[in-house]
């Protein structure tokens, strides 16, 4: 009987054991390890967490992911136009009308640029002044800023070009025994010519050097805030010891250290580019919505983060003529755009000739590191018109659309049905 009685207290035991437990793992209650799981006895999970200086239980969060919707594949719009249906990209490359021999808007591009290199070399030459002495300290400057440089030219050209500096050691740098002033680059005049002082470096030049070697010479000198010159020579005769120099960037005073002003005169030396802002300094026509928002670094050379118009690319080889969708017939298009930065071989560039010299171009600008200005994105309507001069703004922007607006040139009414990370899905209709 004694034996008995035994067994049936060690059950009841147990068993108020187990409720004291449940009981203790509730909402408040203490717990002695950070993360450890429990729950009520109704089931609720609990986790042990930190509340002040003490460990508590708490109601255990159950974590929901978020539903992304999914984004359409513009791309793959059923009602595109068939690509079939667009004419020969041949008859989108426009003659520019205006043409001269070192820059131009349009086909065929100048002869004599060395152009379609994947590699293009550059020979940096430090000149310094008895009042503005080239430093190491300007030096290591200059090096930091043609980082940014390839970079930009990474970015537009899809990768397809970039450029190797190389820099002369410090007994073959040019140096003056006077003053800048001596040699015309005191006083700051828009749009003055430094061909001369170019070729006066030059000639100073060590002839082990090998200029004839490079694709470009930079001539750099060290900075000052009273006066600067950012020139590009491109197909320019220039004679030095050791040879003619194929194409020449001068960069002097405020312009030095500068990046983007570097890339400004590389898109003129290397690549033909016309400056695409006005002179008279009156600039309009390539902003749009803000008066501070660009479109185009050649439009801007102090314009800083400024990607390149698809145009501009397509005149460099860099859009190919697979990535363009050229329109010469009247009628009713859609057309799908991808974002212009997209390192894919796919379609970036609308193109619609209007009259001789001039066309319609449409791309899709996205928000990016160089783009910065295009916020949620949208498609950028615009006008090349090769009549005008070079340095009088000849690229005009038509308006950058966005879902459901319009933008109208002539003959020509561009809408945008959808817009998204994919790109653009445009109606294009010509009568």
């Amino acid at each position: 009987m004694q034996r008995t009685i035994s067994i049936l207290t060690i059950v009841l035991l147990g068993q108020f054991s187990v409720s004291a437990a449940q009981a203790a793992n509730s909402v408040g209650k203490s717990c002695t390890k950070i993360g450890k799981v429990s729950k009520t006895s109704t089931g609720v999970q609990l986790t042990c967490e930190k509340s002040g200086k003490k460990l508590v239980w708490k109601k255990k969060s159950i974590v929901v992911a978020p539903v992304i919707p999914a984004v359409t594949d513009l791309s793959k719009t059923a009602s595109l136009t068939p690509k079939n249906l667009f004419a020969d990209t041949a008859k989108c490359k426009i003659t520019d009308v205006t043409y001269t021999k070192d820059v131009s808007l349009g086909f065929p591009r100048p002869t004599g640029l060395t152009a379609n290199k994947s590699i293009y070399k550059a020979l940096v030459i430090p000149v310094g002044f008895l009042d503005a002495p080239f430093t190491e300290y300007d030096l290591a400057l200059l090096k930091e800023k043609v980082v940014q440089v390839n970079d930009y030219f990474k970015v537009q050209s899809y990768g397809k070009a970039q450029i190797e500096f190389t820099y002369p050691e410090t007994s073959k740098w040019v140096i003056f025994p006077d003053n800048r002033a001596d040699h015309g680059l005191s006083v700051w005049v828009p749009q003055e010519s430094k061909q001369s002082f170019v070729q006066e470096v030059l000639s100073k030049t060590d002839q082990s050097l090998k200029i004839p070697d490079y694709d470009f010479v930079m001539i750099e000198t060290a900075r000052w805030t009273n006066s600067g010159w950012g020139q590009a020579f491109p197909i320019f005769s220039f004679s030095s010891p050791s040879g003619q120099a194929k194409t020449i960037i001068l960069q002097a005073g405020w312009s030095v250290g500068q990046w983007f002003v570097v890339a400004h005169e590389i898109g003129h030396a290397l690549f033909g580019f016309e400056d695409l802002y006005s002179f008279s300094a009156v600039r309009e026509k390539t902003f749009a919505y803000k008066a501070t928002q660009n479109w185009d670094l050649m439009s801007n050379a102090g314009g800083s983060y400024i990607g390149l118009f698809s145009w501009q690319r397509f005149l460099a080889s860099w859009i190919e003529d697979s990535e363009v969708a050229c329109v010469t017939q009247p009628g009713d298009f859609q057309v799908y755009l991808a974002p212009l930065d997209s390192t894919v071989n796919i379609q970036k560039s609308l193109q619609i000739p209007i009259e001789p010299g001039v066309i319609l171009v449409a791309e899709s600008r996205k928000y990016s590191k160089y783009d910065p200005g295009a916020g949620d994105g949208g498609t950028l309507v615009y006008v090349v018109d090769t009549r005008i001069n070079h340095g009088s703004e000849p690229i005009t922007v038509i308006g950058f659309v966005a879902k459901g607006a319009t933008a109208t040139y002539k003959n020509v009414v561009i809408t945008s049905l959808d817009s998204n990370s994919t790109g653009e899905l445009v109606s294009v209709k010509i009568s």
